[in-house]
């Protein structure tokens, strides 16, 4: 069946994607005919555009109104049982945080998650839920919809069931909201465990429960502007952190945002105290330009606490002391255009002063009932706006890939 038929196909994109050194040419002998297993459940180009711009991608009606009354009916199930907890944003940096029941979300695990995930489709479901006929489709629509994002935007990884993929129910009651954060960020960012994780978060999404007239409680986003359609989040590995800006082709146009990742394994082509090769590694921030690196910064020392010298302190005195007489060079930056329009993506004091992302603008989806949105999680800062009138429930989660591994 089409189901079957899918997993052959993945499994075929998963292997490939190991041994095969044109990986291009894999992903798209296999486009076509995994678009048409899936039964279109997503329009898969304009989701890959969408998504590598740094932008939110929305399907309506991505559930039939049979599945969305049978998790809502789980959610008011769950409720009764008290499995429900206020879930605010969390501040890895601050101890002894507590929500408000009445100004955060709830948010509740979702109990049959694993078990979907593992299914092969073949045997008798062990959750109640599965076994109804609209958590059996749910399930399958979700497993398709992992291997469509894992396989149009070329994260291989993705598919595999075994990764810690989350799942979970979020409800929001008139008054509470959800502040600007990201989802994800680069493993250097959360210090050593960043490296010892097997996987991190790569694509963000949701599932609308809402009430039909619900009011408030929209999804804002801050994409960059004139983003073209780039490897957005991560390139060869290494996580996206920041933007940075082009000049203009002409004065009609504006600058053009294009992504800043870092790489943490950098080797310099240099020669060692002893005679050998230099074994250090260095950081370097580059972007892509014609689908060729070009470096932003001179390589530093891997030694430097990341998080510390990516401050907004930080980041400003090594902008402002790198103007050499001739203005063209920078210390840190290898270009001064570079110096003066490189921005982290998440900028947690810039955002607490009241300022919206640097050269960003501001993208609103209302919680519509039934529709499907998703994201990157590393690129984009988002927000829930305060929910006014109704419930804005939803089912909701992360896709993992696989974390970077170490260099050999």
């Amino acid at each position: 069946g089409t189901t079957k038929k899918l997993k052959y196909l993945i499994m075929l994109h998963v292997v490939f994607a190991q041994q095969c050194k044109h990986f291009d040419v894999v992903v798209e002998a296999l486009s076509a005919s995994i678009s048409l297993s899936v039964d279109n459940i997503v329009d898969v180009q304009r989701l890959k555009e969408i998504v590598l711009s740094g932008r939110v991608y929305q399907q309506r009606n991505f559930l039939n109104e049979d599945q969305v009354l049978a998790l809502r009916g789980e959610i008011e199930h769950l409720e009764t049982n008290r499995a429900f907890s206020p879930s605010g944003l969390s501040i890895t940096s601050e101890k002894d945080q507590s929500f408000d029941a009445q100004a955060d979300r709830a948010v509740c695990p979702v109990p049959w998650w694993t078990e979907s995930l593992l299914s092969t489709g073949d045997e008798e479901p062990n959750h109640v839920f599965l076994s109804t006929d609209a958590g059996n489709s749910l399930s399958r629509k979700l497993h398709s919809l992992r291997q469509i994002v894992s396989h149009s935007l070329a994260r291989p990884t993705m598919s595999a069931p075994t990764l810690a993929h989350e799942c979970y129910y979020s409800s929001y009651k008139p008054g509470s909201s959800l502040s600007r954060h990201l989802d994800e960020r680069h493993e250097d960012m959360k210090g050593a465990r960043g490296w010892l994780l097997p996987s991190r978060r790569s694509i963000s999404w949701l599932i609308y429960l809402s009430d039909a007239h619900v009011q408030g409680g929209a999804l804002r986003s801050y994409p960059q502007r004139n983003v073209q359609c780039t490897p957005g989040g991560c390139h060869n590995g290494n996580i996206q952190l920041g933007w940075v800006s082009s000049s203009p082709q002409n004065q009609l146009n504006d600058y053009l945002a294009l992504p800043v990742y870092l790489d943490s394994w950098y080797k310099k082509q240099s020669i060692g105290s002893d005679g050998g090769e230099d074994s250090h590694y260095w950081r370097v921030l580059y972007t892509t330009i014609n689908d060729k690196i070009a470096y932003i910064t001179h390589p530093w020392s891997s030694d430097i606490d990341l998080a510390h010298f990516f401050s907004a302190a930080k980041l400003s005195e090594a902008v402002s002391s790198s103007s050499p007489p001739d203005n063209t060079q920078s210390i840190f930056f290898t270009r001064q255009e570079y110096a003066k329009t490189f921005r982290l993506i998440e900028d947690r004091a810039s955002w607490l002063a009241g300022d919206a992302p640097t050269r960003s603008y501001v993208e609103d989806i209302v919680p519509e009932r039934g529709s499907l949105v998703l994201f990157d999680s590393v690129a984009l800062p988002h927000e829930v706006l305060v929910l006014q009138n109704g419930r804005r429930d939803a089912l909701a989660g992360w896709f993992h890939e696989e974390t970077q591994s170490f260099p050999e």
